[in-house]
């Protein structure tokens, strides 16, 4: 990823098929996106919702909708 602004923030498998899958958060402009993987390849990439309240972390996930993979993301405003 060129653009340094963007950042790991997790990982876990976002779209259920028993692989680690990596998302990703924008710092800059609040955009996330997750790669889905198969070991070291990307198989393939959603963006999802993004929050441009800098205030706001991806501290966790959890599976909601297998086939929603925009559904998995859980944001979670920081504690100042």
């Amino acid at each position: 990823m060129p653009d340094q602004s963007w950042k790991i923030v997790s990982t876990g498998d976002f779209n259920n098929d028993s692989r680690t899958d990596i998302p990703w958060r924008n710092s800059t402009n609040g955009q996330n996106a997750v790669w889905f993987m198969n070991g070291t390849t990307v198989t393939g990439f959603a963006g999802l919702d993004s929050m441009t309240d800098q205030s706001w972390e991806i501290v966790a996930h959890r599976k909601i909708f297998a086939q929603m993979p925009t559904s998995n993301m859980e944001a979670i405003k920081a504690e100042s």
